[in-house]
């Protein structure tokens, strides 16, 4: 016999219980940071691209979830097709994908200031940065932060960018740049932010350890979603203040998935789970995206993806600038070669190198240039490298170093200071290494 229940526990059961399932709001953010134009997928790299993310971001859409998608900075600068497409493509296909937010990296400026403008117009979503303004003192962005309003919440996102960023870029289109202090932005504006949303989320560009510090000083944020240093995290770091602190690795090898339970009531996160996927994870793409992305492809010449050259097994990145080194040191009749850790990005594979790979090792447009410094002057990255090979340097005697403009610009940290002259040629450094890989194929170290 099946016993009713008294009327009045019923109407507090009906008018209670509704009311807590109300007040309780489920929401997932899916997040990519350092996207370097890997937009297309790639399996010699691990690359998912923007097909499977999309696919599996709609997917979940039509299951029923609300889903918040982000990029933190970054979104350009490491293929053909963002090179090609001046970045325009990259924002496109994010766009078509999607994201609902994205924020300022320090590669947005690798084409100057002015050129954020166009990443501007062609991301049709949001672009956030607090801390980046122009030598006319405007903000770079599109705005400081965002409020979005999805399932019943308001999320604040702040954008925030390095302040490293006028050391990382060339100067010549980046002068008179200002980025502000990371800390001392966000404590003038998160305590007036915090009273108009319920998640506070900080959209970053700084760096894992970076994020961390910022968290433990900045108080009344509840998360941060980060990039910058490609960190490849396998689990949240939550600060000293209870913020829990993600990234997503790099050139979409991974999406983030944040799930998450607000209360309304309790006005805190009370459930929180975060995964990172792998394109093994996804078993779909999206057609359309994919279509989207054929369309720009045509753009690309079709000696993009020739072999160019063969290795005898994989270098990795440290033996590809060596590599690319010798070839500056014998061209131009250079005591040394020298090249920036970053301006070396990837490794060579085996057993093929397509000239479509020195263009994502090497995507930045700086010219081949010929420093001449004296031995007791030589010093940065390249006095060490040359004490750990055993080289012996005269302190009087003046030595060339060919290596490429944006370590001549700024020589210091590099190759030391002061230098006698600096010649700089019409080439392009990546254009030198795809000729030098065709006159000499079977590259070896």
């Amino acid at each position: 016999m099946i016993k009713k229940l008294p009327v009045c526990l019923f109407a507090f059961i009906m008018v209670f219980g509704i009311g807590l399932n109300a007040a309780l709001k489920d929401l997932i953010i899916l997040h990519t940071n350092d996207v370097h134009g890997h937009i297309i997928g790639d399996d010699k790299r691990g690359s998912m691209g923007m097909a499977k993310i999309s696919y599996y971001a709609k997917s979940l859409k039509a299951e029923g979830y609300s889903v918040l998608m982000l990029n933190a900075g970054d979104a350009v600068t490491g293929t053909p097709i963002s090179e090609y497409t001046e970045g325009v493509a990259v924002y496109d296909i994010m766009s078509k994908v999607g994201y609902d937010v994205g924020t300022l990296g320090n590669h947005e400026f690798d084409k100057g200031w002015e050129h954020i403008n166009t990443y501007l117009s062609a991301a049709k979503f949001p672009i956030v940065c607090a801390n980046a303004y122009s030598p006319e003192d405007s903000l770079l962005a599109d705005s400081k932060y965002i409020i979005k309003k999805i399932n019943g919440l308001k999320v604040c996102i702040v954008g925030l960018v390095t302040a490293d960023v006028p050391t990382l870029v060339m100067r010549e289109k980046n002068e008179g740049i200002e980025v502000r202090d990371e800390v001392k932005t966000l404590k003038a504006l998160i305590p007036k932010l915090r009273k108009k949303c319920d998640i506070m989320l900080l959209l970053t560009h700084t760096g894992h350890d970076e994020d961390i510090t910022i968290a433990d000083k900045v108080k009344g944020v509840d998360l941060v979603v980060g990039g910058h240093s490609h960190t490849d995290l396998d689990k949240p770091v939550t600060s000293k203040n209870g913020t829990r602190i993600v990234q997503a690795h790099e050139f979409t090898k991974a999406l983030g998935e944040i799930d998450l339970t607000y209360d309304t009531q309790k006005r805190k996160i009370t459930r929180f789970k975060w995964k990172k996927l792998r394109g093994s994870d996804i078993d779909g793409t999206d057609k359309e995206i994919e279509k989207a992305i054929s369309l720009w492809k045509r753009k690309l010449p079709s000696e993009m993806y020739s072999v160019i050259g063969h290795v005898p097994r994989e270098y990795n990145r440290a033996e590809f600038k060596r590599i690319v080194e010798n070839f500056l040191a014998e061209a131009n009749d250079a005591d040394f070669g020298y090249m920036n850790k970053g301006g070396v990005r990837d490794k060579l594979y085996y057993p093929d190198i397509q000239e479509r790979d020195v263009w994502i090792a090497m995507p930045f447009d700086n010219l081949v240039s010929v420093v001449s410094i004296k031995g007791k002057n030589i010093g940065g990255v390249l006095k060490t490298e040359l004490q750990e090979r055993g080289v012996n340097l005269n302190d009087e005697k003046t030595y060339t170093v060919a290596t490429n403009t944006f370590v001549s610009e700024n020589p210091g940290p590099e190759i030391g200071e002061p230098v006698e002259k600096v010649e700089v040629s019409s080439q392009n450094i990546r254009q030198f290494v795809i000729d030098s890989i065709r006159a000499n194929p079977e590259v070896a170290l």
